[in-house]
Parts: C-alpha cells; sequence; structure tokens
C-alpha cells in the first residue's frame, strides 16, 4: 500500500511538472509573439509618421557655398541670405506668414522669424522672434517684439522655428 501510495505521489509530481513546463511553453510563445506583433505595429508606426509628419512636405533650403542646409514649412520664406566679410559671418532669415492676433499687437500685422549665423564655419547663434514690418514692401525685421517665454512657447510659430533650428547642419 504505500509502495502504491509512493508511485501515485510520484506520478502525480510528475504530472504536475509536465504541466508546469507546458504552462511556462504556453506563455513564453504568448510573450514572443506579442513582442513580435508589438515589434511590427511599432514599425508601421514608424513608417505612418514619417509619412504624417509635417517636415516630410517641408522645404530644403541648401546653401552648397557654405555648406549647410535646413528645413522650413512651405508656407515659410527665406528673406535674406547675406555673408558679412567684416565679420565672417553668414546670415540666413526665414519668415513666417503674416500672423494676425498676437498677443498686444492685436491690430498688427507680425511675422515670425528664424535667424541662423554661421561665423568660421560653425553654426554661431540661431534665434527666433516676432517682429513688426515697418511699412509694404520694407525688409520685415524692424521691430523685434519681445515676449516673455510663458507666453511665446503658446505660439505654434515659435514650436516651428525650434523644429527648423533643430534640421540645420553642415553639409561639408
Amino acid at each position: 500500500m504505500n509502495r502504491r501510495k509512493a508511485i501515485s505521489t510520484l506520478v502525480g509530481i510528475i504530472v504536475i511538472a509536465i504541466a508546469t513546463i507546458i504552462l511556462f511553453g504556453v506563455v513564453f510563445i504568448y510573450q514572443y509573439r506579442a513582442e513580435k506583433n508589438l515589434s511590427s505595429q511599432l514599425s508601421s508606426l514608424e513608417k505612418n509618421y514619417a509619412v504624417l509628419s509635417p517636415k516630410a512636405n517641408w522645404r530644403t533650403y541648401t546653401n552648397s557655398q557654405y555648406g549647410f542646409e535646413f528645413q522650413y514649412p512651405l508656407d515659410w520664406t527665406i528673406i535674406d541670405a547675406s555673408y558679412s566679410p567684416e565679420t565672417n559671418t553668414i546670415s540666413d532669415t526665414i519668415s513666417s506668414p503674416i500672423k494676425h492676433g498676437l498677443t498686444g499687437y492685436e491690430s498688427r500685422d507680425v511675422y515670425y522669424l528664424v535667424k541662423f549665423k554661421i561665423k568660421d564655419g560653425a553654426l554661431a547663434d540661431s534665434e527666433g522672434f516676432f517682429i513688426i514690418p515697418s511699412d509694404i514692401g520694407a525688409q520685415p525685421d524692424t521691430k523685434k517684439i519681445s515676449l516673455p517665454n510663458s507666453l511665446l512657447t503658446k505660439y505654434s510659430e515659435y514650436n516651428i522655428s525650434q523644429e527648423i533650428i533643430h534640421t540645420f547642419k553642415f553639409t561639408k
């Protein structure tokens, strides 16, 4: 009787061990497939993001003479690209479309400018700011508007300017 009880206990332990191994195998396979599926979905999302990303439709400004480029939105304009031999500085300025309703300047048309300054082959400075054009046809860089960062960051032009600045790169 003791021998039967020992055999049945041993069989029970073996059955439990086999069931545990099968259960771990099923969980492992499930996790492997879930991870593979998630990886596939992420890859698909990355491809869709590249297509849907606003930068996918941006223009690329290339200055082959000085060896740099950056991207900017279709509705923004390159308004100045100049070289100053006195300071050995290249300046490029990009302008947003006219903005209406800027806090504190609701009755004025304003632009948002992004400026890059390159000195001695390196990016020396980049900045973005709102300006008021002095009159029709004038270069829209006559009066710089100072806004606190807490207000400035609420405007889409500011966020776009940061994206423009991050696309800057040297090509030489």
